[in-house]
């Protein structure tokens, strides 16, 4: 509805500059296209990019027939039932960057702002070190007197 989206979307802009992207996902879900096509309209519009997005619900494609189980039981359905919501669809599983650039190869600028926005996201972890907060113990406590009494105070 880009009679909602736009004002958000100024409102995301002022807050996070040049930082906004908007997803677009290929599921085979109903209205996906037409989502991608005023999506990109929109993103146009306000210079944002776009991003090739993958809402996953399970690893393997051959896992779908399981997830669905899994959602009937959770929903209190069972598979057979023609009324059952249809929510998900068998494109929802973990696709490999090759997958995904297949695609998306209409679109190349949401393939190359997704592996953009993946270079900026990193981290160097120490295994086996752990790195917990440090919180300070006021004077007159240990640590387990301490979280005794913040305990005692939360009652």
């Amino acid at each position: 509805n880009p009679q909602k989206a736009e004002p958000l979307l100024e409102e995301w802009i002022e807050k996070f500059g040049n930082r906004v992207y908007l997803a677009l996902t290929r599921t085979d879900r109903p209205g996906e296209e037409d989502f991608i096509q005023e999506a990109a309209k929109l993103a146009a519009k306000y210079n944002v990019g776009v991003v090739a997005h993958n809402d996953v619900h399970f690893i393997e494609k051959e896992d779908f027939e399981a997830h669905e189980a899994r959602v009937c039981i959770a929903d209190g359905y069972v598979l057979a039932d023609d009324r059952r919501p249809r929510l998900y669809s068998p494109e929802q599983y973990f696709k490999t960057s090759d997958e995904m650039i297949e695609l998306f190869s209409d679109i190349p600028s949401a393939i190359e702002n997704t592996y953009q926005i993946a270079k900026r996201c990193n981290v160097t972890l120490k295994l086996g070190t752990y790195f917990l907060p440090e919180y300070p113990i006021p004077d007159g406590f240990t640590i387990d007197t301490y979280f005794e009494h913040l305990s005692k105070e939360g009652l």
